[in-house]
């Protein structure tokens, strides 16, 4: 994976937003340190090389974590990822319902029988078929359920309307 520059052509990740996020997403992985999970790749602030002049943060990925773990349970939003060992597809969405946040899910799968029953059984607001979990186009309702989002309204398309939307029920009964 390229990281730099969003802006140049073929760079797939850019920086973090900004320095708190950084340290957010840097505590995290030292929580997954410290917690027992096994650092597999990354885990580090990136600098030189031109790094200096944003909030890089090297795509990280970490083994052996139990569902139990912060880094698995909490949203880091940043390049973490948490891979969670299981024996099937049951114990997939059991382990994935289980955590307390919902915001997106995604299955790569040729079998579109399983993977309607993913997203029929999958508590989370926005979920994939063969695509990443990021990213979502901006006519399509975005927000997530149980404690992603406030599991309270969608944002982004035509539903974010009722949010901003005040509604008034007016009756009005005309002559005799």
């Amino acid at each position: 994976m390229t990281i730099g520059n969003g802006s140049v052509e073929g760079v797939k990740m850019g920086p973090v937003a900004d320095a708190q996020q950084e340290k957010t997403i840097l505590g995290y992985i030292e929580i997954g340190k410290q917690e027992g999970a096994e650092l597999l790749f990354g885990g580090t602030k990136l600098s030189g090389d031109g790094y200096d002049r944003g909030y890089f943060i090297q795509p990280t990925i970490f083994g052996r974590v139990t569902a139990g773990m912060r880094i698995a349970q909490e949203e880091i939003f940043g390049p973490v990822l948490s891979i969670i060992e299981v024996d099937d597809f049951d114990e997939a969405i059991e382990v994935a319902n289980h955590i307390d946040y919902g915001l997106s899910a995604s299955i790569c799968t040729r079998d579109l029988g399983l993977a309607q029953r993913f997203a029929q059984l999958i508590e989370a607001g926005m979920v994939k078929v063969n695509q990443p979990t990021t990213g979502v186009a901006l006519n399509a309702p975005f927000g997530g359920v149980k404690r992603s989002s406030t599991d309270t309204f969608r944002e982004q398309g035509g539903i974010a309307m009722d949010f901003f939307t005040r509604l008034k029920t007016v009756s009005v009964r005309y002559g005799g």
